[in-house]
C-alpha cells in the first residue's frame, strides 16, 4: 500500500484525471455511446457505463481515483499471494514480488498514456492465476490462507461432530441439519454441473464464482478481458476448458455485444495503425530489451524521464538479472504437479508477451498484422501489441520471490507453520492439523511419521513453532524441537545415527527408530507418537550419558540443525531484502509521486456544468476544433482526449482518428467524419440538421483546426458563451430513431455488473442461510 500511496499521491488532492486518454469528470451520462452504440470501436465499454451509473451516486472523480489506487493495491497484494501459495516464499520474498510488481515501467508508462482501467485487468491477473488454480484442482475445501473461505454448507459436518475452535464440547453427536432446500432449476443445475463438475453450494462452486468475478473485474476493458481470459484458460484448461470459455465470455459479453449490434465488427480497422502502435525500442537496449524490461510502448512521450537516459539499460539488467536468478526454482518440479504447471505456464506466458510483441514489431510481424487488421473485423484490438507484456509480470514476480529467497537464505515457509498462521489448531492438540503428503516441495526435508504413516517436515527454523503460537515451550521431560509438532533436524541425505541411549550408554534399536536415528515414543496424554533427537533419554530426563562424545551439544540442543545449515539471523535477512528491494526501486525514481508530478490532479471551470444544462433538446452534438485531442490551459502540455463525450448528457460525434508519430489513423465510424468535414467546410446548416445534428460546441480555450466553420456557426443559434465554451443549437434537426439495441445492451452491463459481485454473493448467501438453518 506504501508504494500505491507514493505513486498516486497527487491525485488524492481534490480534482479529476486528466491525462492523454484518462479522463474523469464529476458526472456522466448513460448515453448510446457509453453502452458501445456510437460510431466507434467500444474501447471503453463497460467502463464507461459503469462510470455513469456510479456517478449517480458519487463524484466521478472519487470513483476513478479509488478503481485505480485499488487497482494497484490489489496487483501488488496479488502478486504477493500468488508467491506465498505457488512458491511456499517468505514474508520477504512476498514484498520482493509486490514491489516488482507495482513499481516497474509497464505500470509507469501506461499512467502516462492514462490507461488507469486496464491497470484494472493486469492487477487481476494474480488473482485469476490463482482462482484457475482452484478450479483445475476441483477441490471442495480451501487451503490455509486461500483467497476463497471453506465452504460452511454444503462439506461441513454436524454439530456435534465439528471440530476446530467453533466445536461444541458439550453437544455430543446432537441433532442433524434440517436438508438444505431443493434447487428449482434442476435443468440449470445439471448443465452447470457438467460444465464445471461442481454442484451449487459446494465450496468448488464458489470457487467458479471466485473466478467470473475477477474477469469482470479484468473486463473492465476488452484488453483487460483479453489478459484475464489467456491466463484463465492457460491455468484452468483440460477439463474445465469449456466452464472457463463459458465465463470468459459471460464476461465479455459488453463489449462483444455491443461490436455485433453496433456493425463495428464488419469494418476493418486502418491497417496504418500497426505500425504506429508497434511497441518501440528505448535507447540503449532495443525493442526486445524495451519489451523484456516491461516498457517499450509505442508513445515516446508516454515514458518517464528516467526511461530516456542509462538508467533504462541498468533497471533492465538489474530486472533480467533477478529474473534469471530465480527462473530456476520457480521451474523446478516440487511435490504438487498442479502447483508446478501453474508455476511452469506463467513462466511460457512471461516468454511469450516479450517474443510475441518483439516479432510483431519486424518487417514480417509488421506485413502479418496488417493483414489480420485487413481481413480479420476485430483484430484492431490487437494492434497495441505492447499491452500484453502485462502477461509477463505474474512470472516474473515469481522469479523475483524465488530469487529473494536464495539471497536472503529463507528459502521458503514452512506448511505446519502456514497452518499456524492461517487456520486454528484443532482443539486438544500439540500442534498444527496435518499437512498433505502431497506436498513436497524443495527445500523441505520430511521425515516419516510412525504414528500417522505420514511425514514430518524439517524447515530448519523454529519461529514458526507452537510457542511463537503462545502453546507451552517443551518441558525438562520433552526434547526441545525445531519445527512444528516437535521435529529435530536430520536431513534424509544424513548417514544413520550410532548413539548411546538409556542407561547402558551402548549402542541400542528401539522400536519406532527410523533410518535417521529419529524415534518416537508416546507423550503423555498426547495419544500420539512424537520423534526423540539422537541421544534423547527418553522422558526421563536430559541426553543420555555418552551423548556427548559423539555429537557436539550445540548443534543438537534446541535445533537439532548442524551449525553450517542454521539461517542467517533475521537481521541480515532484512538488510539482504531492503538491499534486493532497492535494486527495483531506484532504477525507476521517477515513477512516484504521480509520475513525476505528470498525473496530478485538476479542476474543470464552470462553464463546462453550465453548457451541460443547457442542452435540453433533441440531436447529437458535434465538436470543434476538428479532432478527438486538446490541449486546455488547466491540463498542462500533453495533450488529453475531449472531455465532452462524457461531459455532456447527448451523444458527441467523434471520428476516432488518432495522431501518432506524425501520422493519423482512421476510425471505423463515418457519420463523424462527415459532420466534422461538412463544419470545416463551411457547409450548410440544414444538412446538419439532416444528419441529426442538434448542437455544436465550440472549445475555445484549445488550439486545433477550426476551417471555414464561422460560415455555418452563423447560421446557427447561439446560447452560450464564455471564455472557455460557445454552445449552439442547430435549428430543425431531424429526429433519429433510439437504437433498437439499447435494451439488450444494458440488460449485457447488468449481467457484467452481477458477475463482477458474484464472489461476494457466492460467499454471503450460503452463509446467511446457514444461520437461518440453524436457528
Amino acid at each position: 500500500m506504501l508504494l500505491t500511496l507514493l505513486i498516486t499521491a497527487p491525485l488524492l488532492r481534490p480534482g479529476y484525471l486528466l491525462l492523454r486518454d484518462a479522463v474523469s469528470i464529476p458526472r456522466s451520462y448513460l448515453t448510446d455511446t457509453a453502452l458501445g452504440l456510437g460510431d466507434a470501436a467500444p474501447r471503453a465499454v463497460p467502463q464507461d457505463a459503469l462510470l455513469a451509473t456510479l456517478s449517480v451516486l458519487v463524484d466521478g472523480g472519487v470513483v476513478v481515483k479509488a478503481i485505480l489506487v485499488a487497482a494497484l493495491w490489489a496487483a501488488g497484494y496479488g502478486a504477493a499471494l500468488l508467491a506465498r501459495h505457488l512458491l511456499r516464499a517468505p514474508l520477504t520474498a512476498q514484498l520482493a514480488a509486490t514491489t516488482l510488481t507495482v513499481w516497474n515501467p509497464y505500470v509507469a508508462e501506461r499512467l502516462l498514456q492514462g490507461h488507469w482501467s486496464l491497470l484494472t485487468g493486469y492487477a487481476a491477473l494474480p488473482w485469476i492465476a490463482l482462482a484457475a488454480l482452484r478450479v483445475r484442482r476441483g477441490g471442495t475445501t480451501a487451503e490455509a490462507g486461500s483467497i476463497i473461505p471453506p465452504d460452511t454448507t454444503a462439506t461441513e459436518p454436524r454439530s456435534g461432530d465439528r471440530v476446530g475452535p467453533d466445536a461444541r464440547p458439550d453437544s455430543g453427536n446432537g441433532p442433524e441439519r434440517a436438508p438444505e432446500p431443493a434447487i428449482r432449476f434442476p435443468v440449470l443445475r445439471r448443465k452447470a454441473t457438467e460444465l464445471t463438475g461442481t454442484g451449487f453450494g459446494s465450496c468448488a462452486f464458489r470457487n467458479w464464482a471466485v473466478l467470473v468475478g475477477l474477469l469482470a473485474a479484468a473486463g473492465l476493458t476488452p484488453t483487460g478481458a483479453l489478459l484475464g481470459a489467456i491466463v484463465a484458460v492457460a491455468i484452468a484448461g483440460g477439463r474445465r476448458l469449456a466452464g472457463v470459455l463459458l465465463l470468459v465470455v459471460a464476461a465479455c459479453l459488453p463489449w462483444l455485444l455491443a461490436t455485433a449490434v453496433s456493425g463495428v465488427a464488419a469494418e476493418p480497422s486502418d491497417p496504418a495503425g500497426v505500425p504506429a502502435f508497434a511497441a518501440r525500442a528505448e535507447p540503449w537496449l532495443g525493442t526486445v530489451g524495451s519489451l523484456a524490461g516491461l516498457g517499450g510502448i509505442w508513445n515516446a512521450d508516454a515514458v518517464p524521464d528516467s526511461r530516456t537516459t542509462p538508467l533504462a539499460a541498468a533497471a533492465t539488467v538489474l530486472l533480467l538479472a533477478v529474473v534469471a536468478f530465480g527462473i530456476r526454482r520457480v521451474a523446478a518440479a516440487d511435490g504438487d504437479p498442479e502447483r508446478t504447471r501453474a508455476r511452469r505456464i506463467l513462466l511460457v506466458l512471461a516468454a511469450a508477451a516479450v517474443a510475441l510483441p518483439a516479432l510483431a514489431a519486424t518487417p514480417a510481424g509488421l506485413a502479418v498484422m496488417e493483414w489480420l487488421v485487413v481481413h480479420i473485423p476485430g483484430t484492431g484490438l490487437l494492434r497495441d501489441t505492447q499491452k500484453f507484456v502485462a502477461l509477463a509480470v505474474p512470472g516474473y514476480a515469481l522469479c523475483a520471490a524465488a530469487a529473494c529467497s536464495i539471497a536472503t537464505g529463507r528459502r521458503s515457509t514452512d506448511d505446519a507453520a502456514a497452518q499456524y498462521e492461517d487456520s486454528t489448531l484443532v482443539p486438544g492438540s500439540a500442534g498444527p492439523a496435518p499437512v498433505s503428503p502431497a506436498d513436497n516441495r524443495p527445500g523441505i526435508d520430511r521425515l516419516p511419521d510412525p504414528a500417522s504413516g505420514g511425514t514430518h517436515r524439517d524447515t530448519g527454523s523454529a519461529p514458526h513453532g507452537p510457542a511463537s503460537q503462545g502453546i507451552p515451550a517443551p518441558t525438562s521431560t520433552e526434547p526441545a524441537a525445531s519445527a512444528p509438532g516437535g521435529l529435530t533436524g536430520s536431513r534424509p541425505g544424513d548417514a544413520p545415527a550410532s548413539h548411546s541411549g538409556g542407561d547402558s550408554g551402548g549402542t541400542e534399536s528401539r522400536p519406532g527408530g527410523n533410518a535417521t536415528g529419529l524415534h518416537t515414543e508416546r507423550a503423555e496424554g498426547s495419544g500420539a507418537d512424537r520423534p526423540i533427537s539422537p541421544g534423547s533419554g527418553g522422558t526421563g530426563g536430559g541426553p543420555a550419558a555418552g551423548a556427548s562424545d559423539s555429537v557436539p551439544p550445540e548443534e543438537t540442543q534446541t535445533t537439532g540443525i548442524p551449525a553450517a545449515d542454521r539461517p542467517e539471523p533475521v537481521h541480515a535477512s532484512i538488510a539482504l531484502t531492503v538491499l534486493f528491494i532497492g535494486m527495483l526501486l531506484l532504477p525507476l525514481p521517477d515513477l512516484g509521486w504521480g509520475v513525476g508530478g505528470q498525473m496530478r490532479a485538476v479542476q474543470y471551470p464552470d462553464s463546462w456544468a453550465e453548457v451541460a444544462e443547457r442542452i435540453d433538446g433533441p440531436g447529437d452534438i458535434a465538436v470543434l476544433p476538428g479532432g478527438m485531442f486538446r490541449r486546455f490551459p488547466y491540463s498542462g502540455t500533453a495533450p488529453v482526449l475531449d472531455p465532452a463525450p462524457r461531459m455532456l448528457p447527448r451523444d458527441v460525434l467523434q471520428t476516432g482518428a488518432l495522431p501518432v508519430r506524425d501520422e493519423t489513423v482512421t476510425g471505423e465510424g463515418t457519420r463523424a467524419q462527415t459532420v466534422e468535414d461538412l463544419l470545416l467546410t463551411g457547409g450548410d446548416a440544414a444538412e446538419l440538421a439532416r444528419l441529426g445534428v442538434g448542437w455544436v460546441l465550440v472549445e475555445r480555450d484549445s488550439p486545433g483546426p477550426l476551417g471555414e466553420s464561422a460560415t455555418t456557426l452563423a447560421q446557427l443559434n447561439q446560447v452560450f458563451d464564455s471564455e472557455e465554451l460557445r454552445l449552439y443549437q442547430v435549428p430543425g434537426v431531424a429526429l433519429r430513431p433510439a437504437p433498437e439495441d439499447r435494451a439488450l445492451l444494458i440488460g449485457a452491463h447488468i449481467l457484467w455488473a452481477l458477475l463482477l459481485v458474484t464472489p461476494l454473493l457466492a460467499t454471503l448467501l450460503p452463509r446467511i442461510r446457514r444461520r437461518r438453518t440453524l436457528d
